[in-house]
């Protein structure tokens, strides 16, 4: 029950109301969007650089580099295959024991999603979906013993990194000098200064 609050009245109403997740089930929505094409395409993207890398490994040799080159085709076959599941509104299915973190919250909450019928690419929260895509995505890496340490994101968050580098100075500059011209220091202009530089590095995402 959420009350509503109305500044210059002493009543205040309760205001009954149920707030359903948004899911992929309305092609009108970015969680629509975002399960069709955005996480295909990180998938994808993911499989490429893997598929590098396994090429050089091949062209190393060696036994280590053979058995990461067999552990590597593996996590491909499994990264298809959760874009396979994805595309054609599969049950999510439950994260296998990797030894890392929130292992039983999510098999749990997948419990939860079955017994009201949604648990499905489409039918689920898209949020726990999201969540769940990169648990599992990370589950198959953890599962390896040559792939564990590997940030299938460590080349795109680089590049994005060095691409944004001018934005970032930007951005640092104009806070030093905005504080370097509070004299005296006021702490509420700082406050707001440094807020408005944290909104802009959250907000822009690539800066």
């Amino acid at each position: 029950m959420t009350t509503t609050r109305f500044p210059n009245s002493s009543y205040q109403p309760p205001v009954r109301f149920s707030i359903e997740p948004y899911s992929a089930s309305n092609p009108n929505t970015f969680a629509y969007q975002s399960t069709i094409k955005r996480w295909p395409m990180i998938l994808t993207n993911i499989i490429d650089r893997m598929v590098k890398i396994n090429n050089s490994l091949l062209d190393e040799g060696g036994d280590h580099q053979n058995d990461k080159l067999k552990h590597g085709k593996l996590i491909i076959s499994q990264i298809s295959e959760l874009k396979y599941q994805c595309a054609r509104d599969k049950e999510l299915g439950p994260i296998i024991d990797d030894g890392g973190q929130n292992l039983v919250l999510y098999n749990e909450e997948l419990k939860k999603a079955k017994a009201a019928n949604k648990s499905t690419w489409f039918t689920a929260s898209w949020l726990f979906a999201e969540c769940y895509l990169y648990r599992r995505l990370n589950s198959f890496f953890m599962s390896s013993e040559h792939w564990k340490t590997y940030d299938p994101f460590h080349e795109p968050k680089t590049s994005c990194l060095q691409a944004s580098f001018p934005a970032i100075l930007k951005l640092a500059t104009t806070l030093n000098l905005s504080i370097s011209n509070l004299d005296p220091i006021n702490e509420d202009q700082l406050r707001t200064s440094f807020r408005g530089f944290l909104l802009a590095s959250l907000w822009g995402n690539a800066t």
